[in-house]
């Protein structure tokens, strides 16, 4: 049996990737830094960049990276050290 190889991807290109793919959307993901907030928003959240309107919060880098192409099936995300 082989042994499958993963690309590391960091979190902060895995960001960027995502913002290109949704910029055709008029959305942008973003990072919440705010405590006050955490607990409605997560550690990560998509805007509508017109609207100025909340499309989704409480976000899995990861899976959103999948579902909208910008992390292939060979690739994970590297963990913070």
């Amino acid at each position: 049996m082989s042994q499958r190889h993963y690309l590391t991807v960091n979190k902060r290109a895995l960001i960027r990737r995502i913002n290109r793919r949704l910029v055709p959307q008029d959305q942008q993901l973003w990072t919440n830094r705010s405590r006050q907030w955490h607990s409605s928003l997560g550690d990560y959240y998509v805007t509508d960049i017109n609207h100025n309107v909340l499309v989704e919060t409480h976000i899995d880098l990861e899976e959103l990276g999948r579902r909208v192409g910008a992390l292939s099936a060979l690739e994970e995300v590297a963990e913070a050290a």
